[in-house]
């Protein structure tokens, strides 16, 4: 069979580092049974899971290796592929794949990297974490010392490294390559942002077709955070200025979306939010004594 099941739409969610992505995958996940979807992981690629090693912008991210996963394990009824190691262009190694549909979410470059620095902190076992344990280092020093570059403008690096690999490598990003990222997000059949999450995230759903979710949202309270200074906030802005020009960019593009399609982003955003509440309160009722997903 090489024509896609149905002529059905392929989603692809290119997951970028703490920009709540986990929760919206464990939602989607769910509505896509067998093997209409390939999440791309490490582990499940069978990578390095320290992540020590691949694309310094995408830690643990290896071109040949990914693409040959996708390559034996998609097929014409693959509907949804997901994960870190998305990247734009993947869609033609799946057979069949006429109507390929992106989408991403996008964080503040600031807050995003606090958020990573934080999490490598207390809530990862990878390489990365024990860099930054064993050296003991405050978020200053492993934003200068670090060799891994998603601290450094790597929301733009994401986004180019299907097209621009050899340049993400160097620590410095070329700005000229902002107006590729920018392009390429622009091909993107939907972008949001972490700090419309609630809204965004149930436009997905509903637009899908939700109809299982998640139990829990997958949101990591850390209560060890310290404030960040006005200083190091500004250097950490600085540093990601494509970043911030890409975030920005992406805040008017969702808002131009969202004010073209304002009925239809309110009404996915009403009805895929109202069956997700819907569906975890039956879920609660039914066994009280569960304990919720992590």
């Amino acid at each position: 069979m090489t024509a896609r099941t149905e002529e059905l739409p392929l989603y692809l969610f290119l997951h970028q580092y703490k920009t709540a992505g986990t929760t919206l995958w464990r939602h989607l996940s769910p509505n896509f049974p067998g093997g209409s979807q390939l999440f791309l992981s490490g582990e499940r690629i069978g990578l390095d899971i320290s992540k020590r090693d691949g694309h310094p912008a995408v830690p643990g991210f290896v071109r040949d290796r990914v693409d040959d996963y996708v390559a034996r394990n998609s097929s014409a009824r693959t509907r949804l592929l997901m994960g870190h190691f998305v990247y734009p262009g993947i869609h033609a190694l799946v057979p069949g794949a006429k109507d390929p549909r992106y989408f991403t979410f996008l964080r503040h470059p600031v807050e995003r990297v606090v958020s990573l620095y934080w999490f490598l902190k207390y809530a990862s076992d990878s390489h990365w974490h024990h860099e930054l344990v064993e050296k003991n280092w405050s978020l200053d020093e492993w934003f200068e010392r670090t060799r891994a570059l998603w601290a450094h403008n790597g929301q733009t690096r994401h986004m180019l490294v299907g097209a621009h690999e050899e340049s993400c490598l160097e620590r410095e990003l070329n700005p000229r390559l902002l107006s590729d990222a920018m392009r390429t997000l622009d091909e993107f059949w939907f972008v949001g942002l972490t700090e419309t999450f609630d809204r965004d995230c149930g436009f997905l759903l509903g637009r899908l077709g939700a109809t299982r979710f998640a139990k829990k949202n997958a949101i990591r309270v850390n209560s060890r955070k310290e404030a960040v200074s006005r200083d190091t906030h500004a250097r950490i802005a600085a540093a990601n200025e494509l970043d911030m020009e890409l975030y920005e960019y992406a805040r008017r593009r969702r808002l131009a979306f969202v004010r073209r399609r304002a009925i239809a982003y309110f009404w996915f955003s009403f009805r895929g939010n109202a069956r997700k509440r819907e569906w975890q309160s039956a879920v609660t009722v039914k066994d009280p004594r569960r304990s919720p997903e992590p």
